[in-house]
């Protein structure tokens, strides 16, 4: 309780100290959510709130300051519970399970798509093997202050989008919190009886309990068919049993190994055919599961949806798993992922990925390809006429606006609600928008650090919601064209800013912060049974079929795959630009855009074209507050360069004619400027050897 109070303490002083720097500095904010780059017909945005002119200094200090992040990187820890063979909770396939899917799926598979909750449950049908190393690696970056990877590249964490493509679960429907209004008949009926005797109370409690383990609960509600083509009609509540059953194990990952009496509404609420935000929830308590690891020694039994963090990080680090048939559409995204082989990498290979990765050829891995199982994206050319613009805005909504995550849905003695903080500001490319410098949102009830907070009364929630939707009712409609590259002036930044956690060799980080403490539990004598982990840019990672292009020269200036969408978003001009959203008066010129090049060019020559200010009300920031461009060049390579660097180096698309080769030219350029740098990791003189001859 001391080391609690204490981090409260700091996590308020360095809460009242932000935002009062904050407001310091608040004419350099562009306080919305989608912020267009003007003079296209489809326009590229970047996504808010940001700093367009770059991070202000007095941001930065305060930053430093107050280190109220308290799974800050590569701290030694225990490792000592990564000896058991799976996490607690960690699903398991049961022979039970296995038996009661396909009969809950003959009779309700329609009414399961119709609410968004198939492919999750289907996905269930598979093994999910725990793959320790990938996940003892990715904890190491990750930040509970932010709920994001901080890595070279920058800010990554898994979001709705990703949740809701790679397992299917809807993103929009009955919110979810400890202020709903949710039958609750079936969980009454898990009450104990009233006693007046202790003991027969105390008896009548313990045989409840036991009634709830996964086990008792198959045999009290289940029916066993004879006959598959026979099948006997469900039970009474057998339909809510079964979703419970899939909640508590499979989706929620509940520690005590039983099924949750708090999640009993959502089943009986699924069961009758309400559809559920389901998507939001399942990542808040992502969050607090990855939250309670890396901050509590990274101690895995803690319980929570671990295995969905496994699955983001194959899809968006697929050099982290083997190559596998090419993705079909057939099957949801998270079905494919898991039955990819294991990669059988060692915990300091997966680290030196992590630490070396300078760029990804495509951040947007879940926005860039349409999944049957996720429902309305808006790629609105790809999910029928049927879909509406408010559909579009809650869809949107629900991905983009910055806010706190409800978790927990008991207000009581000992369970408190609590939320998670989801800033989807700060990990943009992974929608198709430009990363700018990311503004925190300014009403955080963690105070942006790792402290917790928690609510004693549902009037708490509601006020989490009600903030939520005054912003959702701000959100219109607009086509936008995906491109995710950083801002120079975001890449300046966070070249100088992460230098506090990976300035060092990674050899020598891994060896005296990780490799003494984890060696003795992650010991594996498996062959790898794959090509080394990406750790330049002469490595090409292996990659799905699916994320490659047929032609170097036709990579886009977007992500990979990206070039064909179009999404609607909007900016309302309404209400007020000033205070949550801007208006059609505040786009941003590229005429007039200091951190946003026009083209490829800007990066190549290692400067932005345009030195004047994004607006009159933003000042640059001072040149001497910017860092040697040579710092941070690796940060500036494009989609196209890096596209054009793993074709050639790797050998594994067609060389472009020689009629054919602007791109070519413009890398060669580029490339040549980053030979004559100290950054000779980044390119190898051989492979500048091979662009000059073309």
């Amino acid at each position: 309780m001391e080391n609690y109070l204490e981090n409260e303490v700091e996590a308020i002083e360095f809460s009242e100290k932000y935002s009062k720097v904050l407001s310091s500095v608040a004419d350099k904010v562009h306080a919305g959510v989608v912020h267009k780059l003007a003079a296209e017909d489809l326009p590229t945005c970047y996504l808010g709130p940001h700093f367009p002119g770059g991070m202000p200094q007095k941001i930065t200090n305060v930053l430093d300051k107050y280190p109220t992040e308290n799974s800050s990187h590569f701290i030694r820890h225990s490792w000592s519970s990564w000896s058991c063979t799976r996490p607690q909770g960690w699903p398991t396939l049961t022979e039970e399970w296995k038996a009661w899917v396909p009969r809950m799926e003959f009779f309700f598979a329609d009414h399961w798509q119709r609410i968004g909750i198939y492919e999750a449950i289907k996905l269930t049908e598979l093994d999910i093997v725990v793959e320790k190393p990938i996940l003892a690696a990715a904890l190491s970056f990750w930040s509970s202050a932010t709920n994001t990877m901080n890595l070279p590249l920058g800010y990554m964490s898994p979001t709705i989008l990703d949740i809701c493509t790679l397992i299917g679960l809807s993103h929009v429907g009955v919110e979810i919190s400890a202020n709903h209004d949710l039958p609750t008949t079936f969980g009454d009926g898990m009450l104990p009886p009233k006693f007046q005797d202790k003991d027969e109370q105390k008896e009548a409690i313990n045989q409840l309990k036991r009634s709830r383990n996964y086990n008792t609960l198959y045999k009290k509600y289940a029916m066993t068919d004879s006959n598959p083509s026979d099948r006997e009609p469900p039970k009474e509540n057998e339909h809510a049993a079964f979703l419970l059953y899939w909640l508590s194990k499979y989706i929620f990952c509940c520690r005590s190994g039983q099924c949750n009496r708090e999640y009993a509404p959502l089943a009986e609420s699924l069961a009758s055919g309400t559809r559920l935000a389901l998507g939001p929830f399942v990542l808040a308590h992502l969050y607090r599961s990855l939250h309670d690891i890396v901050t509590n020694q990274m101690d895995l039994d803690v319980g929570g949806p671990l295995w969905l963090f496994q699955l983001w990080l194959r899809a968006y680090f697929p050099q982290m798993s083997n190559i596998g048939p090419e993705y079909s559409q057939d099957v949801g995204y998270g079905r494919h992922l898991l039955i990819l082989p294991s990669s059988h990498l060692s915990v300091e290979k997966c680290f030196t990925m992590l630490y070396t990765l300078r760029n990804l050829k495509n951040f947007s891995v879940c926005y860039s390809q349409w999944r049957p199982a996720s429902l309305i994206f808006g790629m609105t050319e790809r999910c029928g006429a049927n879909v509406t613009k408010d559909e579009l805005k809650a869809a949107w909504g629900s991905f983009l606006i910055p806010r706190d995550l409800p978790y927990g849905m008991i207000v009581g003695r000992k369970r408190k609600p609590w939320v998670e903080v989801y800033l989807p500001n700060y990990f943009a490319r992974q929608f198709g928008f430009i990363q700018s410098c990311p503004v925190p949102y300014h009403k955080l009830e963690n105070h942006l650090c790792s402290w917790r907070v928690m609510f004693k009364s549902k009037r708490e929630c509601s006020l989490i919601s009600e903030r939520f939707h005054k912003q959702l009712s701000r959100f219109k409609i607009e086509d936008f064209q995906p491109s995710s590259r950083p801002t120079l002036l975001l890449a300046s930044w966070w070249s100088n800013y992460s230098k506090k956690f990976v300035s060092a060799e990674n050899e020598d980080v891994f060896t005296l912060r990780i490799k003494d403490t984890i060696a003795e539990v992650l010991k594996h004598d498996r062959t790898e049974k794959r090509t080394r982990p990406f750790t330049s840019s002469n490595d090409k990672p292996p990659a799905l079929k699916k994320q490659t292009t047929s032609h170097a020269q036709k990579t886009t200036s977007a992500n990979s795959g990206d070039s064909s969408h179009t999404v609607e978003l909007a900016i309302s001009d309404e209400e007020g630009a000033a205070d949550t959203w801007v208006g059609d008066g505040d786009l941003i010129s590229e005429n007039t855009a200091t951190s946003f090049p026009k083209s490829d060019e800007a990066y190549m020559d290692g400067k932005p074209e345009h030195e004047s200010p994004v607006s009159p009300q933003t000042t640059p920031i001072p040149q001497q507050e910017i860092p040697d461009q040579e710092t941070s060049y690796a940060h500036m390579l494009t989609t196209d360069a890096l596209a054009l660097l793993d074709a050639l180096d790797g050998q594994t698309k067609p060389k472009p004619k020689r009629a054919d080769c602007e791109e070519t030219k413009a890398a060669a350029k580029f490339i040549e400027t980053l030979c004559r740098s100290p950054l000779l990791g980044v390119v190898t003189d051989g492979l500048y050897g091979r662009l000059k001859k073309l």
